[in-house]
């Protein structure tokens, strides 16, 4: 069953595990949080990290995507050509364990050439980084 291949429940979240034949997507979890409007899905990234990765962002973006397309082909068909339809909110995190200090950028454009007066018009969004030996 494509990407969505098993929902459970877990502390009252959803846990969705994204499966390796989402064309690319490695197996992750993602916690559904309800807010008083709408969902909001927090991307965990579960791969416990032994050394900074300098293209996690690109990764995260991939997953994200990944989730999106899985999300909309589950949709009704009727609901997505509302007007109003909007995709869901992904917040990533990673969880890393590395010994080494995580010196990988925590916003996606920081992975881009410089390219100047035209990044505004790039993708971006930032990531939040859990490294568990800092705490």
């Amino acid at each position: 069953m494509g990407g969505l291949m098993r929902m459970t429940r877990s502390q009252g979240r959803r846990e969705y595990v994204v499966s390796r034949s989402n064309r690319g997507c490695l197996a992750d979890i993602i916690y559904k949080l309800k807010t008083p409007d709408r969902p909001v899905y927090f991307y965990c990234l579960m791969e416990l990290q032994s050394s900074p990765d300098f293209f996690m962002p690109v990764r995260l973006l991939v997953y994200m995507v990944c989730l999106w397309i899985d999300l909309l082909k589950n949709i009704p068909p009727d609901e997505r050509a509302r007007q109003d339809f909007r995709l869901p909110a992904i917040i990533p995190l990673v969880l890393y364990n590395g010994g080494d200090r995580w010196t990988v950028p925590l916003e996606f454009a920081e992975v881009y050439e410089d390219i100047g007066l035209a990044r505004e018009y790039l993708i971006n969004f930032k990531y939040y980084l859990i490294d568990v030996n800092r705490y």
